[in-house]
């Protein structure tokens, strides 16, 4: 299998595979810069002060499931706007209604991922024992964590998907054009 098969093929298990890893990236790219900067009590520090006392096996876990509720809602956010607004008002140069999809989810995830940090988190804390200090960080989190990761991987995946189509539009005017030519031959 090249590259080329793996990026453009349509195959169900190539396209799995491809979500999967793109998914992947995104998660170690989300741990390493929202989880990587935060402590175990909530607030941000160059360090984790907490790993010596909490223990490097239970910090990694309560990392990966806070990391994977966030990543849900990155990826429902990325899911909408290449699933349902691109191939719905973009293909049809329905920019306003792409604009306005884009904007209601925009504003959408902020409160979701809100809750995440306000509820949900400090729940998970003390399922690990921790004690959850209230960060008065939250609102910028969530707009930063959020918001603004949800724009960043939903514009490399739409950028991804725009290629895609792209480079199979001009596949498919070639094999035209060679057709074109071996009946014209014939």
């Amino acid at each position: 299998m090249s590259w080329h098969d793996f990026i453009f093929s349509n195959q169900s298990k190539l396209r799995t595979r491809r979500h999967l890893l793109y998914w992947l990236l995104w998660w170690v790219y989300i741990v390493f810069t929202v989880f990587y900067t935060m402590n175990v009590s909530g607030g941000f520090s160059h360090f984790q002060p907490g790993l010596i006392e909490l223990g490097f096996l239970s910090y990694s876990l309560l990392v990966i499931v806070k990391s994977f509720l966030l990543l849900l809602t990155h990826l429902f956010f990325c899911y909408t706007i290449i699933y349902f607004l691109v191939p719905n008002y973009l293909s049809k140069k329905n920019y306003w209604y792409l604009v306005s999809g884009v904007l209601i989810l925009c504003t959408l995830i902020i409160p979701v991922v809100y809750f995440l940090y306000s509820l949900v988190y400090p729940f998970i804390d003390t399922l690990f024992g921790l004690h959850a200090v209230k960060s008065k960080t939250i609102a910028w989190a969530s707009v930063d964590a959020g918001l603004l990761n949800a724009i960043k991987v939903s514009l490399i995946a739409v950028a991804i998907t725009l290629l895609k189509r792209w480079w199979i539009r001009q596949k498919e005017k070639e094999q035209l054009e060679r057709e074109k030519i071996s009946t014209e031959v014939q």
